[in-house]
């Protein structure tokens, strides 16, 4: 299992465009490669996570970053995605499963805004092993 990409959002919010369309495939090839070393090494099934942005950041950091750091992290999410799904690793849209009806990221499953509460990693454990179910059934 891998997710991996946040910081590179996080430093791209920083860079100029041209930079943050390099950061982008830049971690995307990134996880690529970790699926690749992994298989290499002997994995049968990599599952990849597309990376979930925070939710009620601090006010400085919300002064700071606008929305422009969900932004990437949801670019990159993307990038991964599709580059995981054509090297046929499997892709658990983490980004996706934590959000209600509406879209919006729900908040009972952070204990702050980056980390994840009981709650959320309960969520995330049910989605990884029914994933990981399907690996084996295939």
């Amino acid at each position: 299992m891998i997710q991996a990409g946040t910081n590179d959002a996080t430093a791209a919010v920083f860079q100029p465009e041209p930079l943050r369309e390099e950061t982008i495939a830049r971690a995307a090839r990134a996880v690529i490669a970790i699926g690749e070393d992994a298989r290499r090494a002997g994995a049968s099934q990599v599952i990849v996570l597309t990376i979930v942005p925070p939710i009620d950041l601090e006010l400085w950091k919300r002064a700071l970053m606008g929305s422009k750091q969900e932004e990437l992290m949801t670019r990159i999410g993307n990038a991964i995605d599709s580059k995981a799904r054509a090297e046929g690793m499997a892709v658990l849209d983490a980004n996706l499963l934590f959000r209600d009806a509406g879209g919006k990221l729900r908040r009972e499953y952070r204990i702050d805004g980056e980390h994840w509460s009981l709650a959320g990693y309960r969520v995330l454990n049910a989605a990884l092993w029914s994933h990981v179910q399907n690996c084996v059934q295939r």
